[in-house]
């Protein structure tokens, strides 16, 4: 009994890779999941006229799936990977400015931006912006998200990642342990 190949990856079948699956070619086939079918497209939509909400409700998955990777946690606690992950990807530059996180930024992005998006549609309270040096911005009632901008960040950040996964640095070996616990769990 034969399978039929199906694809694992925007560029890979399930046939293209020995059996088992080796650490390196789990984390290929994961980059290329992510960079092919969820941030490649966002960045096809950057040309597109009016292409930012989108561009918003592709992205916005990433937060909740780098959060589980990254801490080794496969559960299905939607708001907690979620803010986790915004966290993650959006500290440096907090951090930068010398801010924190607000806790008020990470609801409104879950409930009006994750959630609006995802199951209705429609992003309550956020306002898609085109201005190219904000991310995000919140004044209290209304958040701004640039999602070009955002785009760009959540790809240095999995990029940073995919490399600490393949670099030798002990420092990753517990990151890594986390990676293939929730790549081996879907």
């Amino acid at each position: 009994d034969k399978k039929m190949p199906h694809a694992v990856s925007h560029r890979y079948l399930d046939t293209d890779f020995e059996s088992p699956w080796s650490f390196s070619t789990k984390v290929t086939i994961f980059a290329d999941q992510m960079f092919g079918w969820t941030l490649d497209v966002a960045e096809h939509l950057k040309t597109q006229p009016n292409g930012g909400f989108a561009i918003l409700s592709v992205v916005l998955s990433y937060f909740e799936t780098i959060a589980k990777f990254e801490d080794g946690d496969p559960s299905r606690r939607s708001a907690h990977h979620f803010k986790r992950g915004l966290t993650s990807v959006l500290s440096p530059y907090a951090t930068a400015q010398q801010l924190a996180i607000p806790q008020a930024v990470l609801d409104v992005m879950y409930e009006d931006a994750r959630c609006g998006t995802y199951h209705n549609s429609m992003a309550m309270g956020i306002m898609i912006s085109g201005s190219p040096d904000e991310i995000l911005q919140w004044n209290g009632s209304l958040m701004v998200i640039n999602p070009h901008h955002l785009t760009d960040v959540i790809r240095r950040h999995f990029a940073a990642y995919v490399g600490r996964l393949l670099g030798s640095d002990k420092a990753n070996d517990q990151l890594r342990a986390n990676f293939e616990k929730v790549f081996d769990a879907r």
